[in-house]
């Protein structure tokens, strides 16, 4: 009965497979030894560890390649070589980050959430903000006037028919958006000043988070 052959990778060593070996055609009784085989069985492992030949023996090393590890400072590793263990230290998961890190990350998604509300009544950009406050003023001033010329509002002007049929009807829309946003936004502010004060005070976690879910902001 042939013997079996055991072959192992020409670059890491490892235990690569079996074959029953081949009688040598020029000697009777002998069998073909191939590159990267050996006739010697390689030990039995446990889980982590491989059989590695190197040097006419079978040794045991380390095997935790894929296994992913975290650090203290949430950092993430995987190892890919043989021979290589996950330090004492290491995390099976991403640990939390600092506290100051949630509370400052939370803070910030109370920003961006209020800055995201806002635009959903009013246009961003400086040209447009610019436009809105110009609307506004000519809108006073043509309400103040007693004898308004055209010509004198050149933004109201523009905005007829869309924001109304007139001068008076455009100034009117305007003053009415104007005065409905103050509310809007005073309401926005006020939400996002009380929100950041509640984190800014909060002493844990799911404390933050529980202020977080309970945010609603106007809607149009």
């Amino acid at each position: 009965m042939a013997p079996t052959l055991y072959h192992f990778d020409a670059l890491t060593g490892e235990l690569s497979g079996t074959t029953p070996a081949r009688a040598n055609p020029k000697q009777e009784g002998a069998w073909l030894l191939p590159a990267f085989a050996t006739f010697t069985a390689p030990p039995e492992v446990a889980e982590h560890e491989a059989a590695v030949y190197a040097e006419g023996a079978w040794t045991i090393v380390p095997d935790w390649r894929g296994h992913t590890y975290w650090l203290a400072d949430r950092s993430k590793h995987k190892i890919t070589e043989l021979g290589i263990e996950p330090p004492a230290e290491a995390l099976s998961e991403m640990p939390a980050p600092p506290f100051a890190e949630v509370k400052a990350a939370a803070l910030q998604k109370i920003d961006t959430d209020a800055e995201a509300a806002r635009m959903l009544f009013i246009t961003p950009g400086e040209g447009q903000a610019w436009t809105y406050q110009r609307k506004e003023r000519e809108a006073e001033a043509f309400m103040a006037d007693a004898s308004p010329d055209p010509a004198d509002y050149p933004v109201l002007s523009a905005c007829i028919p869309g924001d109304g049929a007139d001068l008076a009807a455009v100034a009117q829309t305007v003053l009415a958006a104007r005065d409905a946003w103050l509310q809007v936004g005073a309401a926005i502010e006020g939400i996002r000043r009380a929100a950041k004060t509640q984190v800014e005070a909060a002493g844990d976690v799911p404390a933050i988070q529980t202020i977080l879910d309970g945010l609603s902001w106007p809607q149009p």
